[in-house]
């Protein structure tokens, strides 16, 4: 005789009340006037509203100081994000909201030191940077094709290289931006009268590299690659489109955080990928405050029909 016994008892877990922090993070270009974005955290599994993604915080006093004087930031209104996001009946929406940062209004000299000072609901939030401040020579760029093998065969690697000299004992880190316009050409079907013709759009893009550390190359060429959307119209198309490059000497605390997001953003959804967390170097707040020097701009003639 078999007697099979069942139990259940009902667990409760004691969850505790989300408190959101503030989220800093700067866009301070030397020798320019500084930005800083705050935001308000949010839960994981709490409620997000598509509507207002990103909850900014408008009520709080920023100071800049430095050498004893104090600049108050002003809250400003920036330019306009756009989000597309599935709705309750699987259509697709489109919101436009605003950014608002504090802007300053003395810029952020290279070499200089700066404290920042966050007063909100009654929390100091605290940080400090150095503006780098050194000398590079021009930036090199080029088209090439770079041969990949893998065991099951290879393929060509086609990118622009863009290199600069870092100074040595920097410690620094580096991104290339490259923005550029061009004629995207294609054809259009017309249902009213069975023919294509030929159609044409101005597109701009931006476009940035990631983020590369000199640790291992400390006084040498830094190497950062792009990929540009740009594609010929048809293999008769020889024709160059202008890229503007900008290459971008990071501190370490932009460096290490947007580093960090990289990182983050690989081993998102990969069970056997032990979790990155974010750098921060803010004190009572999450986020970075960190400046940048602008090393080097140029313009490169970028060949549409290059292979």
């Amino acid at each position: 005789m078999l007697i099979l016994f069942g139990c259940e008892q009902t667990v409760f877990i004691n969850q505790n009340g989300y408190e959101p922090r503030v989220a800093v993070e700067s866009d301070i270009a030397a020798d320019s006037l500084p930005k800083i974005y705050l935001t308000e955290t949010q839960n994981y599994y709490g409620y997000v509203d598509f509507q207002k993604p990103a909850k900014y915080i408008e009520n709080a006093k920023v100071l800049l100081i430095h050498n004893g004087t104090t600049d108050e930031l002003s809250l400003t209104e920036g330019k306009t994000d756009t989000m597309f996001y599935y709705t309750g009946n699987g259509t697709m929406d489109t919101v436009y909201t605003k950014t608002k940062y504090y802007l300053g209004h003395t810029p952020c000299k290279k070499g200089e030191t700066y404290q920042l000072n966050i007063s909100h609901n009654g929390k100091e939030i605290t940080s400090e940077l150095t503006v780098s401040n050194f000398t590079f020579p021009p930036l090199q760029a080029e088209q090439k094709i770079e041969q990949i093998n893998y065991p099951g065969g290879s393929y060509e690697d086609r990118f622009l290289a863009v290199r600069i000299q870092d100074p040595a004992g920097l410690g620094a880190y580096y991104r290339s931006k490259i923005s550029y316009s061009y004629i995207e050409y294609g054809q259009i079907y017309d249902p009213n009268t069975g023919q294509y013709y030929a159609d044409s759009v101005m597109r701009h893009r931006t476009e940035i590299s990631q983020i590369v550390s000199d640790e291992v190359n400390d006084g040498g060429a830094i190497n950062m690659r792009l990929y540009p959307s740009i594609y010929p119209f048809g293999m008769e198309d020889t024709g160059y489109v202008a890229i503007n490059i900008q290459v971008e000497c990071l501190d370490n605390a932009t460096g290490k955080y947007f580093e960090s997001i990289f990182s983050q953003q690989g081993s998102n959804g990969d069970p056997f990928t032990e979790p990155t967390l974010l750098y921060s170097n803010i004190k009572n707040g999450i986020g970075f405050f960190g400046a940048y020097q602008i090393a080097d701009k140029s313009v490169f003639q970028y060949q549409k029909k290059w292979y």
